[in-house]
This record gives C-alpha cells, sequence and structure tokens, in this order.
C-alpha cells in the first residue's frame, strides 16, 4: 500500500472525520480500538489516517466501522462514497455539530504534545 493518498483515500478520510464529529470520537478513541483489534498504534500514526495524509488499511476500516454505526469496510468506503459527494444531505444536527467543530477547532484533530508524540513514533 502506498503511503500516498489517492483521492479515494481522502474521500474515505473526510467521512471519518465526519463521523468523528456525528458520534463525538476523538483521535484518542480511534487510537484506542486500533490498538486493542489491530496492535498498538501511535498518536501520529492515527493522526495521519485521520488527517487524510495516509490511507486508512481494510483491516483498520473494519475496526473502526463499529464505532460510527457501520458493519465493515466496505460499508464505510460506500457510504463516504454516497455521502461526501452530496454533503448537503447530511442531517441538520451533524451540520450544526461539523459547524461548532470547524468553529473552536475540531480536538480530534488537535496534537498538543508533539515532542513525546515524536519521541513515541521514533521509539524513544
Amino acid at each position: 500500500m502506498s503511503d500516498i493518498s489517492t483521492s479515494s483515500a481522502d474521500l474515505v478520510a473526510a467521512y471519518i472525520r465526519l463521523k468523528m464529529v456525528e458520534f463525538d470520537l476523538t483521535q484518542k478513541d480511534i487510537q484506542n480500538k486500533l490498538t486493542e483489534t489491530i496492535g498498538a498504534r501511535s498518536k501520529g500514526y492515527v493522526s495521519g489516517r485521520v488527517s487524510g495524509k495516509y490511507a486508512y488499511s481494510v483491516a483498520e476500516l473494519d475496526a473502526i466501522a463499529p464505532m460510527i454505526g457501520l458493519h465493515d469496510a466496505f460499508d464505510v468506503m460506500s457510504n463516504a462514497e454516497r455521502t461526501m459527494q452530496d454533503p448537503s444531505a447530511l442531517p441538520e444536527e451533524v451540520r450544526k455539530k461539523l459547524a461548532l467543530a470547524n468553529m473552536f477547532g475540531m480536538a480530534a484533530n488537535t496534537n498538543h504534545d508533539k515532542e513525546a508524540e515524536k519521541r513515541l513514533d521514533a521509539g524513544d
């Protein structure tokens, strides 16, 4: 798998960010789920997926799917395509949460301890 996100990978990442807002999930929640089901993942690793810098694996999408009310990776991908093509069709409550998240900075995309993260990623 390439480290460079494709347009489909970008679409999936945007959809997961949307669902994180809808379900009040943080990157830490995603990190914990991936660690529990697949193996240890650092904050930087998860941040790279959530931001869309790197593509999610199918196994990662399988792990995240139940957190956002879906069955598996196939559901995530098909819902991402459908939803992100027409974001105006999102429920009003979700649009309001998104507006607030954008207004105040989405906590799930904030990393307040970058030096500790760098050490964790480097294996120190």
